[in-house]
C-alpha cells in the first residue's frame, strides 16, 4: 500500500478544491479556468516540496560519503520522509558491511606484519579478498545513490522530454555509459521513436523502428531485457539501420509500468562484455523509475487536456486557445486569427430546441477538424463562437479558407430545412496586430461589424 507523502498534500487539496468548484454554480468557462489553475498550483507546490526534500537528502548523502563512520541512521530517518527509508535501510546494511570489511582488512594488515614467511602469502590473499569486497560494497552504495538521485529529481520534473534528457545525461556521466538512447512508442502504439540520446549523433533522433525490428523491437514486444556482449556476433543488432555502425556491448531494457510497455532504454559500450551483472540490475531499476516518471507526466497531460477541451465538440476551449496564441506570438511566427459565430443561433435554439443547437455546433466542429491542418489551432471560444489560428496565413488567404468553410456549413442538410450561416472577423500577426490583446480585439470588432452590415459575411 502506497504511503501518502507530504509532497502529495498540496496536489490532493487542489483536486478537492477543483471538485468543489466543479459542483458549484459558477459559469462553466470560469469553472474550467479555476479548476485548471488549482490543479497547476497543486502540481507546482508539490514540485517545490520535492525540491526541498531533495536538497535535504543531498546534504545528508554528502555527509554519508564524507564521514561514513559518524552516520546516525536513526537521525537520518527522522530528517527524511517515509519514501526515502528504503534507501536508508539499504545504505545502513551496506555501511555496516563496509565497516566490517575495513576492520577485517586492518586485522589482516597487522597479522602480515608479525606473520612468518609461510603465512604471508595466505594473509595477503585474504587481504586482497577483503579489499575487493570493500570495493564492491562501495560500488553498491554509489549505485544506490545514483538510483536515489534519479528518482528524487525526475519526480519533480513535469515534462516528459525534460525527464528523458535528464536521465540520459545522468546515466552517461555517473555510470560512464558511452552511448544510450530512449525509444518510446508513438501515439498509435505501432512504432518506436527515438526521443533522447547521449553520445550518439543528433541526426538519429526521431528515427523510427517497427515493434518487430531488431533487438529493440524484440524487447518491446516481449517485455524482457536482452544483453548482447558482442554486437559483431549478433545479426539481430541493426546498427541504427546502417546509419551508425557501433561495435561492442549492447543492453536493451524495456520501460514498463505494470502491464504496459512504454518503450525501451538502450545502452552501448565499446568493449566486449562490458556490462557487469550489478550494472545490468542497476539499469533495470533506472528503467523502472523512468517508467513511473513518464506515466505521471502523461497523466498530468491528460488532466490538462481534459480541462483544456470543450466537452461537446472536443475542440480546445477559450483558455487553451489564448495560451496557443501567446505561444505562437512568443515564437515570432506569422498567423491569422479567425473569430466567427453562427448567425441567429439564439433563435435557432428557441425555435428548434437546444438539442438541435448542440447538433449544429458538433457538425460545425466536424467541418473545421476536417478542413484545417494539424498545425492550425481550432477552438470553441464560447457559446456559438469559434476561433481558429491559421499558421503562416495572411488575412487574404484566411478569408478564402473561411469562405470555403462558410459554404460547407451552408450545405449542411437538416430535417427541418433550416439554413445555417456564419459571420466572422479576421486579424493578422504581426502585419496588423502586435500582441494577443489586439489579436482578439481586432477580430472581435470585425465580427461585430459583419453582423451589423450583412450576416453571412467574413471581414478581414
Amino acid at each position: 500500500m502506497k504511503i501518502l507523502e507530504r509532497a502529495d498534500i498540496p496536489l490532493i487539496l487542489s483536486v478537492i478544491l477543483s471538485f468543489l468548484v466543479g459542483v458549484s454554480d459558477i459559469e462553466v468557462n470560469y469553472k474550467i479556468v479555476i479548476s485548471l489553475l488549482l490543479l497547476l498550483l497543486g502540481v507546482f507546490l508539490k514540485s517545490k516540496v520535492k525540491e526541498r526534500e531533495f536538497k535535504t537528502a543531498n546534504d545528508i548523502i554528502k555527509d554519508v560519503k564524507d564521514f561514513p563512520e559518524y552516520v546516525d541512521i536513526g537521525s537520518l530517518k527522522k530528517r527524511l520522509p517515509q519514501q526515502y527509508h528504503l534507501f536508508i535501510n539499504a545504505m545502513e546494511f551496506l555501511l555496516k558491511r563496509i565497516q566490517e570489511y575495513e576492520v577485517q582488512k586492518i586485522e589482516l594488515e597487522n597479522m602480515i606484519k608479525y606473520a612468518n614467511v609461510e603465512g604471508v602469502d595466505r594473509l595477503r590473499k585474504e587481504l586482497k579478498t577483503a579489499s575487493d569486497r570493500i570495493k564492491k560494497m562501495e560500488e553498491k552504495v554509489s549505485h544506490l545513490q545514483i538510483i536515489y538521485d534519479i528518482t528524487s529529481k525526475i519526480n519533480s520534473i513535469i515534462e516528459a522530454e525534460d525527464i528523458l534528457d535528464f536521465v540520459v545525461k545522468m546515466i552517461g556521466e555517473k555510470l560512464k555509459v558511452e552511448k544510450l538512447a530512449v525509444l518510446l512508442k508513438n501515439e498509435n502504439g505501432d512504432l518506436l521513436e527515438v526521443k533522447a540520446l547521449y553520445g550518439f549523433p543528433k541526426n538519429l533522433r526521431n528515427m523510427k523502428f517497427a515493434p518487430t525490428e531488431g533487438i529493440s523491437g524484440l524487447v518491446f514486444s516481449t517485455g524482457e531485457y536482452i544483453y548482447v556482449p558482442d554486437t559483431a556476433r549478433d545479426r539481430r543488432y541493426l546498427h541504427w539501420k546502417g546509419e551508425f555502425v557501433e561495435y561492442g556491448s549492447f543492453l536493451s531494457i524495456p520501460i514498463k509500468f505494470g502491464g504496459e510497455i512504454m518503450g525501451v532504454l538502450n545502452f552501448n559500450k565499446s568493449g566486449v562484455a562490458s556490462f557487469s551483472d550489478e550494472e545490468i540490475e542497476l539499469l533495470k531499476r533506472v528503467a523502472d523509475q523512468l517508467a513511473i516518471a513518464i506515466k505521471n507526466s502523461n497523466l498530468l497531460k491528460q488532466i490538462k487536456s481534459m480541462y483544456g477541451k470543450d466537452n461537446l465538440t472536443g475542440l480546445l476551449n477559450r483558455t487553451r486557445m489564448m495560451e496557443e496564441v501567446q505561444k505562437v506570438i512568443s515564437m515570432g511566427q506569422n498567423f491569422s486569427f479567425v473569430l466567427f459565430d453562427i448567425d441567429d443561433f439564439r433563435d435557432i435554439n428557441l425555435k428548434y430546441g437546444y438539442s438541435f443547437g448542440d447538433k449544429v455546433l458538433v457538425e460545425v466542429a466536424r467541418i473545421l477538424k476536417e478542413e484545417f491542418r494539424r498545425l492550425d489551432v481550432i477552438s470553441r471560444f464560447g457559446g456559438d463562437e469559434f476561433a481558429i489560428l491559421i499558421s503562416g496565413a495572411s488575412r487574404g488567404k484566411a478569408v478564402r479558407e473561411m469562405e470555403k468553410i462558410s459554404e460547407l456549413i451552408g450545405q449542411l442538410g437538416w430535417e427541418n430545412q433550416v439554413k445555417i450561416s456564419i459571420s466572422g472577423g479576421i486579424s493578422e500577426f504581426p502585419e496588423e496586430c502586435k500582441d494577443a490583446r489586439e489579436i482578439f480585439e481586432f477580430a472581435d470588432r470585425k465580427l461585430l461589424l459583419a453582423k451589423k452590415e450583412n450576416k453571412g459575411k467574413i471581414i478581414a
